[in-house]
């Protein structure tokens, strides 16, 4: 398997990092108390850096809502996916844990201000690719089995 990134993307975000990480033999099942409390500490420190009212003026979230923009998407009604959790936790939201590696990946998003996410790679078909969507690809989100297909021109 091997993971790239079109042309589109760079040309529409020229500055863009994709960090990846691999990890194999991992139980994501079941409750780990130590991650929970990651997550918890990673909330009180969005609630004790930023606010509500001014949090997207933060240089991490405005970067971002730039390149959503870029690709045709309004980053006030579809979000980039740190700058929801960080809305959720700064109304008074505590996240759900929901498997240790999603929960891993909010407290990386949370903690660093920027989006973070994964794919279970035993299910996926083939290469993964970051590029600009046609509008009719299928998108299962991790825990659920209904199909949500991106907007044409979203980077999956």
């Amino acid at each position: 398997m091997a993971f790239s990134v079109s042309e589109e993307v760079f040309d529409k975000c020229p500055n863009l990092i994709v960090g990846i990480c691999v990890v194999h033999g991992v139980n994501n099942s079941g409750s780990h108390p130590e991650i929970v409390e990651l997550l918890r500490n990673a909330e009180n420190q969005v609630c004790s850096s930023l606010d509500l009212e001014t949090f997207k003026d933060d240089p991490r979230i405005a970067s971002l809502q730039e390149v959503h923009r870029a690709f045709g998407n309004n980053p006030n009604k579809f979000p980039p996916s740190h700058q929801a959790l960080i809305k959720r936790v700064l109304k008074g939201g505590e996240l759900p844990s929901i498997s240790p590696l999603v929960d891993l990946y909010n407290v990386i998003s949370l903690k660093h201000v920027l989006p973070a996410g994964g794919e279970d790679i035993d299910v996926c078909d083939g290469d993964i690719r970051l590029t600009a969507a046609k509008g009719d690809e299928e998108f299962i989100e991790l825990g659920s089995t209904e199909n949500d297909p991106p907007k044409e021109g979203e980077f999956i």
